[in-house]
Parts: structure tokens; sequence; C-alpha cells
């Protein structure tokens, strides 16, 4: 078979109308990371995770329904007229839209640019998230406004459902025990090289298993901030962690969203990336369009937050400060679902 064709890509394609395994027909010894060098097995993955994101987020933009019950559980604030800066929930709303227009504005030059545009998308991604993030904040009587105390605020909403339901997915717990919530999926069959885009199990995996190797990142820098906290019974830094250690820096850190997957991004992007997006197995347009996709969808769901409490107006005349039909369009989809 010529090394062009991966045999588990085609047994894949086959297996199911063939009736037989993939398996039986491999070498015991098959493993097909090991056609991959370091930089296109990481490539592949990456473009597997924010395909997979993008996808599910689609899907979730789609639910009507889910955004219908999701504005009737929203209670205005008794006080919203008072108490909101709306300057500032207007700042934060513009540089949101301005920096997602810079998002779609790079991918008109990303196949010019043999891939070292994309790294900057990331960040771009992260920041016009967390300005959404904080409008809606800003709107909802929360107070938190660092880059840590935002995302650990947007999990915690999310582990109490307090988030439209398909976006209130988190990862939790300590070292050696943690574990993906809000996702049905079963990780059984799943490879990471492996991205089905009409098979919504496939797209769950991926996630959770985004979700969780961020956290487990996130777990042992947290646990480098606070190892002064754990010593031995001599006073001695402790080297290695029980389980109660680590649950106690789980507790500290809180669970892991969807921002944090940005937030993780928007780090390595800029710093140790650069050479994933060099690669041949990455195909920078589609990962674009992904995070496209994951970022409107997002967006919307802040926005949508900030509508419910500030009314169509004041937000009608926000928009028009940014010129953009993507905009333009989103607006229109938030108006209807409150209007129908």
């Amino acid at each position: 078979m010529p090394n062009s064709i991966d045999p588990e890509d085609f047994f894949s394609e086959f297996s199911e109308i063939l009736g037989i395994n993939q398996q039986d027909f491999l070498p015991p010894s098959y493993s097909p990371e090991a056609n991959y060098s370091d930089r296109d097995f990481a490539a592949t993955v990456t473009a597997n995770q924010f395909k997979s994101l993008g996808r599910y987020a689609e899907l979730c933009l789609k639910d009507q329904e889910m955004y219908r019950k999701y504005i009737s559980s929203l209670k205005k604030r008794d006080d919203a007229t008072k108490k909101i800066d709306f300057n500032l929930v207007k700042l934060r709303l513009i540089n949101s839209w301005n920096t997602e227009k810079l998002i779609r504005f790079t991918k008109d030059h990303i196949l010019d640019s043999d891939g070292f545009v994309l790294q900057w998308i990331f960040p771009q991604a992260y920041y016009s998230v967390f300005n959404s993030t904080l409008a809606f904040f800003e709107v909802a009587g929360h107070s938190e406004k660092s880059h840590s105390s935002v995302k650990k605020k947007l999990a915690s909403l999310c582990k109490s459902q307090k988030y439209p339901e398909k976006l209130c997915i988190w990862s939790d717990g300590g070292q050696n025990s943690i574990e993906t919530k809000g996702l049905d999926c079963s990780m059984e069959n799943y490879k990471s090289l492996s991205y089905r885009d009409s098979d919504e199990n496939n797209l769950r995996c991926h996630i959770a298993s985004f979700l969780n190797v961020t956290r487990e990142k996130n777990l042992k820098e947290k646990r480098e901030e606070m190892k002064t906290k754990f010593k031995t019974k001599k006073g001695k830094y402790k080297k290695n962690l029980d389980q109660s250690d680590w649950d106690a820096v789980s507790t500290y850190l809180g669970q892991t969203s969807f921002l944090c997957l940005l937030y993780r991004k928007r780090i390595k992007a800029n710093y140790q990336d650069i050479d994933t997006f060099l690669s041949e197995s990455i195909d920078a347009l589609d990962i674009t369009n992904s995070i496209i996709s994951l970022v409107n969808t997002l967006n919307f769901t802040n926005e949508l937050i900030v509508r419910h409490t500030i009314g169509a107006e004041r937000m009608a005349e926000w928009i028009k400060k940014v010129n953009g039909d993507f905009l333009s369009n989103r607006y229109a989809m938030i108006n209807d679902l409150f209007d129908n």
C-alpha cells in the first residue's frame, strides 16, 4: 500500500459496510502515530480539536429552543439601570466586536501566509470572547475582571447550569481524578488523529480530551504557584502530592471550560506552537473557520444576555459603531429569539 494512504483511514471508511474489524487486518505493532513527526502529530490533534469545537458551536447556535429556554430563565436585575456602567459595557462589546472583525479579516489572507498568520488568530479569539464575557459580567452583576477570576467564574456558571445547556461543559478534579462534565460521549474507540464531522460523539470526544489535557496542564501550573502550601512533617516542600493535596489544588483552580481552552492556546500560539502551525498537516483555513464559529457562538451567547438586560434600542446603537455584516446578522438572530 502506498505510504500516502493510512491503513487506519482506509478501513475506517469501509469496515462498517463490510462488517469487519479493521484491527484484524493491521499488524499488531501498527500505530498511526508512528507515521507522524512530533510536529505533524501536534498539528493534526490541534486541528481536530478546533474543528470539533467549531462544529459543536455551530450545532449549539442552531438550537433555538435551548436559547429560548435560557432566556426564560434569566431575570432582570432590579438595580440594573442604577448599577450598570453602560459606557464600560459598550467599551467591552466594541473591543470584542473589533477583535472578532480582525479575525474575519485575517481569514481572507490566511492562504497566502504559509501558516504564520494563524498563530495570531488564537489570542484574537480569546480576547474577543474575554471582552464579551466582561460585558456579560457587568450587566449580570459579577465583579470578576482578571483573566484568572473570569475564567473561574464562567466555569462555575457552567457547573451551576447558569449558561445555555449545551455550553455548560467543563472539566473538574485533581491530578489522576480529572473528569469532563456536561458531555455525553463514549471514549472507548476514540482516536485523537481521527475526525468525523458528522459523528457528534467523535466531536464530543475531541472536546473532552482537549478539556482534560488543558486541565492537567492548569493543575500543574497551579500546583507550582501553591508549592509553599504543601510541606512534609519535617517542614520540607513536598515533591509529590497525595490525592488530598491535588484536590486542594483543584479547588483553588476551579473548573476548566471553553474560555480556558482559548486562554491556553492564546499563550501557546504566541510562544510554543509556532512550528506546529507551519506543518503541512494543518489546514489553516479550516482551523480559522472553526475558530470563527466558536467565537461567533460564544459572543452570541454573551450578547444575548447583555441585550436581555439593556434592551434592544441601546444595543442597536452600539452595533452601528462597528461596521460588520456578521454583527448585524447575529443581532437579528438575537432579536428573533426575543420576538418569537
